[in-house]
């Protein structure tokens, strides 16, 4: 329950939001975060209703923010069980299009799915004619840009990483008999069946036996291994593009792989010793 002063900070601060100064409004927008979910929900729900165009916009961006630290808390906490990779990726995902919803990228799936039973692919070559035929852009190993890595952006644009599109390939074949790994020769991802034989992306899905002698072995990607490497590669995109709040969103898993709490044991301007700061209330990115 809150105290009198809580609510009369809290009445004070949503009065504020309605101030022209955009920085005031931005300060009000943030100490009211500190307030936590359970006491600021029920205030944003009335404050939806309003007449007030720059009320109700300001509202969209503080339930936004608090959307975003739910991800992130998600991230955060230990599973239960372990997660599947396609829920990491679609968590992953949602952490960078934070405007994305859940339900929309599950449908994405649920629609390849269906084409998938329907081809039946048998083994490692139909799998590999299905992929290219579902995706006809032939996969980047050496495009780094955030978009690729993120699960609905590919399935929506048919355009990704070959780690991404051999993840999905992965996943397809996991409900079957003839299920496929992720594996990585040098610096290419491949899928692999359990005889060795290699199917690569970024050779347009061309079929080997597999690699030749004198090459790296192919050495396999669990889950965990992936998704820290699909979350290494949008946090650095993050810090490229000074998206300091994507920073934080993403930062969080990492930071919980090594044993932090946060992220204030980054340098400076990352570091700052408090793992909430990272939330931008102005708005997050959509496709």
């Amino acid at each position: 329950m809150n105290k009198p002063d809580d609510k009369n900070d809290m009445k004070y601060l949503v009065e504020l939001l309605d101030d022209e100064n955009e920085q005031s409004a931005s300060m009000a927008m943030a100490e009211l975060l500190t307030k936590g979910s359970t006491a600021l929900e029920p205030v944003l729900r009335d404050m939806q209703k309003s007449d007030n165009p720059r009320i109700r916009k300001r509202t969209r961006q503080l339930q936004h923010a608090l959307m975003a630290r739910s991800r992130r808390r998600i991230f955060m906490q230990p599973p239960e069980r372990p997660i599947s990779l396609l829920t990491g990726l679609i968590r992953l995902h949602l952490c960078w299009f934070d405007n994305d919803r859940q339900s929309f990228v599950e449908k994405q799936w649920r629609e390849l799915e269906a084409e998938y039973r329907k081809a039946h692919p048998s083994d490692l070559a139909g799998m590999a004619d299905f992929m290219r035929k579902m995706f006809p852009d032939r996969p980047e190993n050496r495009d780094f840009h955030p978009d690729s890595f993120c699960i609905g952006a590919v399935l929506e644009d048919k355009i990704g990483s070959d780690l991404i599109f051999a993840c999905i390939a992965a996943i397809l074949s996991s409900s079957t008999q003839n299920r496929f790994s992720v594996v990585r020769v040098g610096v290419d991802t491949a899928i692999a069946d359990r005889s060795g034989c290699l199917v690569f992306p970024v050779d347009n899905w061309q079929l080997y036996g597999g690699v030749a002698e004198g090459e790296e072995p192919p050495v396999v990607w669990d889950t965990q291994t992936i998704l820290r490497y699909v979350s290494s590669v949008l946090f650095v995109s993050a810090v490229a593009s000074d998206g300091f709040r994507y920073l934080y969103t993403i930062g969080a898993p990492l930071a919980a792989a090594i044993g932090e709490k946060d992220l204030s044991f980054l340098p400076y301007p990352y570091g700052n010793g408090s793992g909430e700061t990272g939330d931008d209330p102005s708005g997050g990115q959509k496709r």
